[in-house]
């Protein structure tokens, strides 16, 4: 089941398209930059926590069609992320850009959050269990 939402926040929209698959996981595609602004809320934590509210707890965000993301879209993933985290689930960045590997990477997060090159890999991280394969 393939749906598309997208969430306003004041006059800012970011697609997001949501994908549920047969074992449950939930597989979220932004669609453009990633950013937050005083005058909007943060559209990527809203879909994490509709996530939370709905019982999706293995999440694949799939950052392939994000063009862009400040370091507000940033810290808005690590708050998605913990707060899955938190409540006994998990999440994988698939095909993050050069951009958010570099923030990850010098954040020291890219140790704790788990990232896969493609969508099949980053299923096959939730489905092991493995905390994070990243040195």
């Amino acid at each position: 089941m393939l749906q598309d939402v997208t969430l306003k926040k004041g006059d800012a929209m970011t697609p997001i398209s949501t994908q549920v698959l047969s074992d449950g996981t939930l597989v979220l595609t932004p669609t453009g930059p990633i950013t937050v602004s005083l005058e909007t809320d943060d559209e990527l934590l809203s879909s994490f926590n509709k996530a939370i509210e709905k019982g999706h707890l293995r999440i694949v965000l799939d950052l392939s069609e994000t063009t862009y993301m400040d370091s507000s879209g940033f810290a808005a993933l690590v708050r998605g992320w913990t707060h899955v985290r938190r409540t006994g689930g998990d999440v994988v960045l698939a095909r993050p850009t050069q951009s958010v590997k570099h923030l990850l990477t010098i954040t020291r997060l890219r140790t704790i959050i788990k990232t896969s090159e493609n969508l099949d890999e980053g299923l096959e991280l939730l489905r092991s269990g493995v905390d994070c394969l990243q040195p």
